[in-house]
Parts: C-alpha cells; sequence; structure tokens
C-alpha cells in the first residue's frame, strides 16, 4: 500500500505518529486545554505566563498565515521562523505548574507540526472537517446503543470508512456495495475502488 503523501491533520492522538510524514496537529484542541486549565484550580504559578505566550504564538501565526498571499516573501519567512523559535522555547523552558510542564512536553514533541498551516496553502490549523465526517457514525453507534462488541465496533468502523468514501466519490454507496458483493461471489475477489466522478456537468 502506498504511503499516505498528503497532510495530516489530526489532534494529538499518538497512533497519528506513524501516518504520513507531513502533519498538521489542531491548534483548537490545544487552545481547548488552556481554558480548561484556566477555569480549574490548577492554573497557578507560571501557567498564566505558559498560556499567554502559546496563544500569542497562535494569535501571530493566523495573522501571519493570512499574510501569506501567493509567493511568501523573505520577511515573511523569517517570521515564521521566529514563530518556530518561540514554540521551541515554550517547549523547553523550566516551568514549574505541572500543566505547563505537560504540554510544554507536547510542544517539544509536536512543536514542528503546529505552524504547517502556515507553511502550506490550503491547510486549516484544526482538524473540525475531520470531526464533521465522523460525526454520522458516531451518531449512529449512539442512537444504536453502541456495538455491544469489538468485533461489531471494527465492521462498523470498515462499513462507515467505505460508506463515506463512497459518498465523497460522489458515488450512490447501496448499489455500488451491492455490485461489489455479486463480483466478489462471481469472481472470489472484490474490485477496486470506484473513480470519483465529477462535478462537472
Amino acid at each position: 500500500m502506498a504511503e499516505f503523501d498528503g497532510v495530516l491533520v489530526s489532534d494529538f492522538w499518538a497512533a497519528y505518529d506513524a501516518v504520513g510524514r507531513t502533519k498538521q496537529k489542531c491548534w483548537p484542541h490545544l487552545l481547548r486545554e488552556l481554558t480548561e486549565v484556566d477555569d480549574g484550580s490548577e492554573g497557578g504559578g507560571d501557567w498564566p505566563a505558559f498560556a499567554k505566550r502559546l496563544r500569542r504564538v497562535y494569535a501571530d501565526a493566523i495573522r501571519l498565515e493570512l499574510a501569506r498571499g501567493d509567493r511568501p516573501t523573505e520577511g515573511y519567512d523569517r517570521k515564521l521562523s521566529l514563530l518556530h523559535g518561540r514554540i521551541t522555547e515554550l517547549g523547553f523552558e523550566p516551568w514549574t505548574n505541572p500543566h505547563a510542564c505537560r504540554l510544554a512536553k507536547r510542544l517539544s514533541k509536536y512543536g514542528e507540526e503546529l505552524l504547517t498551516f502556515v507553511e502550506f496553502e490550503g491547510v486549516p490549523p484544526s482538524n473540525n472537517h475531520a470531526e464533521r465526517e465522523v460525526r454520522p457514525a458516531v451518531l449512529m453507534r449512539k442512537a444504536s446503543y453502541g456495538n455491544q462488541s469489538e468485533p461489531a465496533a471494527a465492521t462498523r468502523g470498515v462499513l462507515m470508512s467505505v460508506l463515506r468514501t463512497l459518498k465523497k466519490r460522489g458515488l450512490d454507496p447501496l448499489p455500488t456495495i451491492l455490485d461489489a458483493l455479486r463480483n466478489y461471489a462471481a469472481n472470489g475477489a472484490l474490485p477496486p475502488l470506484p473513480d470519483k466522478i465529477s462535478s462537472e456537468g
């Protein structure tokens, strides 16, 4: 199987580390954690300074991305480099607040993957699109009282992946799947995934 060569936009689940080479980690996931600590009782010590600086990095990255244009200038590259440096500093400074230490460790591991959206046009800073795509499967799972077993969960995962992929390619899932099953019954092999239907015309 060919390795995924696009930009993977995801949260910080470690399983994604093995997928592809170029990644963008989700900023809203990170910012929500800052808010949770702010709203809790463990945001003392040097936490406010850590959270303030990290939020500023994000705000400056958004401004820089909006100013990117078709051809980034030398000044743009310099500002991007400074942003990377600020994330590196946050990741390696000796914080005392346990939450600052925890998130600083995450920055030291994934810092390079937080600014991909600034480097590449069309890459979002969040995985909101991916979460919207899995929402129908989550709602179906809740409405049917869960999967009841691990094999059932695996089966549902495969079926929903096939269903959403076919819909994304502009195909009607039911007849497409039935055709594939007929082919399997006749020849003992599933056909290749059909080509995407053009939206033009």
